[in-house]
């Protein structure tokens, strides 16, 4: 499943690290749904929270009867995806002064 945050302040945390704050309009969790991987991390609300919690299964279902609506989803996903990893990249380089890997050209 994931989620979306309709109101209030969660706080995504990582072995006793603080990840990100989570506000409204934020989801999580996405990922872990289309990949069904194992999430090892802990949400904290830090405030009262709102949140909507979309399962697999009614993923499925809504696929099933509003394919339209499941592709806005996926896009909107995906654009986060893009967001996350453009993030990561940046912190990455931020932390680290040389490069541990020969650089390559994508094409």
């Amino acid at each position: 499943s994931f989620l979306l945050v309709l109101s209030g302040t969660l706080e995504l945390m990582y072995d006793g690290v603080h990840v990100e704050r989570l506000v409204p309009g934020s989801s999580c969790g996405f990922l872990f749904m289309f990949a069904r991987g194992k999430r090892d991390t802990l949400m904290v609300c830090s405030s009262d929270a709102t949140v909507l919690v979309i399962s697999r299964h009614l993923f499925d279902t809504m696929q099933a009867s509003h394919p339209g609506l499941q592709q806005q989803l996926r896009e909107g996903m995906m654009a986060r995806v893009a967001t996350e990893y453009q993030h990561y990249v940046r912190h990455h380089a931020s932390t680290h002064s040389s490069p541990s890997v020969p650089a390559r050209k994508y094409q």
